[in-house]
């Protein structure tokens, strides 16, 4: 969920995104539940910022951000 390969060498705090230093912020999408076990995360790579649906379990959540990571790294898309 950043625009580097990997993680700069003074760490997460020295990120920088499209203006400059850019915190990485993993944030909650707003949808219900039900709706959310059929939505795979996403990613802001330019503002270092992680979408995370509402899952029922842990393992859910699991679940699908490995198949994001499995299937994302083939393109992009305009949502």
């Amino acid at each position: 969920a950043t625009g580097s390969p990997r993680v700069p060498l003074g760490g997460f705090r020295t990120l920088m995104g499209i203006a400059g230093p850019q915190r990485f912020t993993i944030t909650a999408v707003p949808s219900s539940i039900e709706r959310g076990a059929s939505l795979l995360p996403t990613a802001a790579t330019c503002f270092n910022r992680l979408y995370l649906p509402r899952y029922r379990s842990f393992e859910e959540l699991e679940m699908r951000l490995l198949t994001a990571i499995r299937y994302g790294n083939e393109g992009f898309q305009l949502a």
